[in-house]
């Protein structure tokens, strides 16, 4: 799966990387305001990562909605949006199922590279 990205003032710039290349570490991304609504309440999310310390509860799987795992993780609310620093990680061995600020995630086993 490729994934981009955009970062930038305006959002002129764009990444685009492969699952597990952590050559670039940080992502800045923009997310709407009520995202939920916007993609029909079909935002997946894997994770948290299974060891639930307080940085732990904010890693999930790369496959997951960006938007979905910082509103789930706290970060932003889906009313309002925001803009969400994503720093990629390397994977973990498992992620756990959690419902959080109205956002339920899957669990999902391990993963080569997560944010």
């Amino acid at each position: 799966m490729l994934a981009s990205k955009y970062w930038g003032e305006k959002g002129e710039g764009k990444i685009i990387t492969e699952p597990g290349d952590l050559s670039v570490t940080a992502l800045k991304v923009k997310c709407p305001a009520k995202c939920i609504l916007l993609t029909d309440n079909n935002m997946l999310v894997f994770g948290p990562s299974e060891n639930m310390d307080d940085k732990s509860a904010r890693i999930f799987q790369l496959s997951s909605s960006i938007c979905g795992s910082a509103i789930q993780a706290g970060i932003i609310n889906e009313q309002e949006g925001g803009d969400v620093l994503l720093h990629l990680c390397k994977g973990r061995e498992a992620y756990i199922s959690s419902e959080q600020n109205g956002i339920k995630s899957n669990a999902a086993g391990g993963s080569t590279a997560a944010f």
